[in-house]
């Protein structure tokens, strides 16, 4: 989340440029120390993108930009010898310090996006100011950062990840999520990617592509944190209503060690183009591991093919309509896979088969520290988590079938036999068209399967770089999944399934009696625990809340009077401290873990404000002194909603254990 505001004092340049200059002129007399610097740079990069790091390390020399320097070492011109065209029109230095002098507005920004690299000098001088904790760079033409890691020594920068480095030829989508870690996220609102030069203007269309690509990540990360709080609430309560069950059923690894019965595994989903491919699934239900979703498993009943896997993710009690709808004697012999967050109808409507639970990557379940049974699904949909079992389990090959992240021709938006019916999802909730299967036009899907898509291509993006198991979409309709191969099941029918021995039955062992009552103690420790935290911390947050609106009302009083130049700043400031105490409370780990990961879904977008406000460069007394009144305005929001939601997050844990006790 935003700290408190921070101070920027107008930076002095002179010193770090005259070190880049001494770096320069010691690399060009000594042969030995370019090959440390470059070397230096490199064994840095590897830790962090191996891919660049491998490719930089294949160039000899540079051929298509020769490099220019004049008395001044650090005055770096690369000429691009294709076109005949200098990077730098004018003096480089004068130009850089002239990028300097535009990029004040941007002083106060922890996280900058540019596209190109140049000479690199640039950001050895933004990296003067500590406020800059990354500055990402997009960068098309990788001879170009040969020349500038041969040149100056970034490997601190590179090692700490204040400085990365991508080449802009080569960027896939889970890169673009992954720059919003941490508090990244919270700087979303602000992103601008920044072209750092003129003469980068000609790659107009791969700034736009990979500004898209970046948009599209943060839309995706907003979306994920949700924006229904009460979901969140019956989630934390559903799971402390579920610790007792959970710490009775098979581990994590023992599921992923046993499930793989075969090569192969099939999952199954609810997509229009479903119903075509039973008649094949069911033709090689004996050789195939089948992980269906729940909505899936009663169809498959209908069709006579038994799964061997069924997954649950959702926590609503119309889940269990899948259940319920499926002959209790089908249950028999059949691992379920069901989040830690499902509602006690759904686990009361599975008759026989073997229960696992699993907690999925998110805070309070990292508090409970029941680590052998997570962490799975951080995806949106059980199809994701689907994906993310068979990929932990290392199949071979992991084939998708009625995945259609989209509606079918016919307007459909699941199979025909689908329980809650074909068209479900109505099609007026359609948000235009994305690229279909195969390439063959496009095809109209929803805001949420637009999510589960790039959960998928995330998940699938790190499968294949890992290498260990293929990732085939064989729906034969609906959405292209980037990142999977795009094959007809029957010809997977044919040609990777080995019909040569039937699968056997999954069993999966339980933890002992011993165990499950040492763990049945841990529950209620780590309960009484997190009580403590929230009720201290929400106390503080309260006093500190009053005393701010106090101070506000006098603010608003002064304003009525025309006398805002009585507001007393050193009220400001230890207000200001006050709320930075809340926030050191809220990132403590205890805390942060049971209660932040539920506030994010109810106060992100305050937090997005608040970095809006942070980043403002201002540079005078008096527009500090507006910025810190507008910084103790935003924050009353904030504060009254953290009380709020730990006050709300209290109410759910007590109503989870008074469920817990009926449950016993």
């Amino acid at each position: 989340m935003p700290s408190s505001l921070n101070n920027f004092s107008t930076c002095s340049y002179s010193s770090t440029w005259n070190a880049i200059c001494f770096e320069i002129i010691y690399n060009d007399n000594n042969r030995k120390k370019i090959m440390n610097t470059f070397e230096n740079n490199l064994e840095a990069l590897y830790t962090v993108n191996p891919d660049l790091a491998a490719s930089l390390r294949a160039i000899k020399t540079n051929t298509i930009y020769e490099v220019f320097t004049d008395k001044d070492p650090a005055n770096i011109n690369l000429i691009d010898t294709r076109n005949n065209t200098p990077l730098y029109q004018t003096l480089p230095v004068e130009e850089t310090f002239k990028k300097v002098e535009e990029l004040i507005p941007y002083r106060q920004y922890p996280y900058l996006y540019f596209f190109g690299l140049g000479n690199g000098v640039i950001y050895k001088l933004l990296f003067q100011n500590e406020i800059h904790r990354r500055i990402v760079v997009f960068e098309p033409e990788i001879e170009i950062i040969y020349i500038v890691l041969n040149l100056i020594d970034f490997s601190h920068e590179i090692m700490e990840q204040k400085l990365v480095l991508l080449e802009a030829n080569n960027i896939t989508y889970n890169a673009m999520f992954r720059l919003f870690d941490n508090d990244a996220k919270i700087f979303a609102k602000v992103y601008d990617l920044l072209v750092i030069l003129p003469y980068y203007e000609k790659y107009y269309e791969k700034i736009m592509e990979i500004n898209a690509s970046i948009v599209r990540a943060i839309e995706q990360l907003v979306y994920s944190f949700g924006n229904d709080v009460e979901d969140s609430l019956i989630g934390i309560q559903h799971f402390i209503t579920n610790l007792p069950r959970l710490i009775q059923t098979p581990k994590l690894q023992e599921f992923l060690h046993k499930i793989k019965n075969t090569k192969t595994a099939v999952i199954v989903s609810t997509g229009p183009s479903l119903m075509k491919q039973l008649p094949l699934l069911k033709e090689v239900q004996e050789y195939v591991t089948i992980i269906c979703i729940d909505a899936s498993f009663p169809i498959l009943a209908k069709h006579e093919i038994k799964p061997d896997v069924v997954v649950s993710l959702e926590r609503v009690a119309l889940t269990s309509t899948f259940y319920k709808n499926t002959p209790d004697e089908f249950h028999k012999d059949i691992v379920f896979a069901v989040s830690s967050i499902a509602h006690q109808e759904l686990l009361e409507s599975i008759h026989g088969g073997t229960l696992v639970l699993i907690s999925r990557p998110f805070g309070y379940k990292f508090f409970f520290d029941f680590e052998e049974w997570g962490y799975l699904g951080r995806g949106m949909s059980a199809a994701n988590l689907a994906y993310e079992i068979a990929a932990m389990a290392l199949f071979n090959e992991i084939i998708f079938i009625g995945q259609d992240l989209s509606y079918g021709k016919n307007g459909n938006s699941h199979a025909a036999d689908h329980v809650l019916g074909k068209d479900e999802v109505k099609n007026d909730k359609s948000i235009g068209a994305i690229e279909a299967y195969g390439g063959d036009g496009m095809v109209e899907t929803t805001m949420v399967w637009k999510l589960f898509l790039n959960f998928f291509e995330l998940d699938i993006a790190e499968v294949n770089q890992a290498g260990y198991s293929r990732s085939i979409n064989a729906t034969e309709g609906g959405a292209r999944i980037h990142g999977t191969e795009e094959i007809p099941f029957k010809d997977i029918v044919e040609t990777l399934v080995d019909k040569k021995e039937k699968k056997e039955k999954i069993t999966l062992l339980q933890p002992d009696a011993k165990e499950i009552k040492f763990n049945q103690k841990k529950i209620t420790s780590k309960i009484n625990q997190a009580k403590k935290v929230g009720l201290s911390v929400k106390k503080s947050t309260e006093k500190v809340f009053l005393e701010l609106a106090a101070f506000l009302n006098e603010v608003e009083e002064l304003n009525k009077a025309s006398q805002l130049e009585k507001i007393n700043y050193k009220k400001v400031e230890k207000l200001i401290h006050k709320i930075d105490l809340i926030k050191e409370k809220v990132d403590h780990d205890v805390f942060n873990k049971v209660f932040f990961d539920l506030m994010q879904s109810y106060i992100l977008h305050q937090e997005l404000e608040l970095a809006t406000v942070q980043v403002r460069y201002v540079d005078n007394e008096e527009g500090r002194k507006a910025k810190l009144i507008e910084w103790l305005y935003a924050h009353k929001g904030w504060l009254f909603s953290v009380a709020g939601i730990i006050d709300a997050v209290l109410v759910a844990i007590e109503r989870g254990e008074e469920s817990q006790s009926k449950a016993a």
